[in-house]
């Protein structure tokens, strides 16, 4: 195993760049029917982002 091999989880790499700029981070989830629907939010001095992904 190499160093470059190694899997990091996206929501992990999200969460330590929060912690390291001091951002608050919320994720929120709902369901329409079958469709799940998740939402991240940043915010933070100079910061303000949202993102959202759906999955049938």
């Amino acid at each position: 195993m190499t160093f470059s091999s190694l899997y990091i989880n996206p929501v992990r790499q999200l969460r330590e760049l929060c912690q390291c700029h001091n951002w608050d981070l919320e994720f929120s989830s709902s369901r329409k029917g079958k469709t799940f629907i998740v939402e991240a939010k940043v915010t933070g001095k100079k910061v303000l982002s949202a993102a959202h992904a759906t999955h049938l």
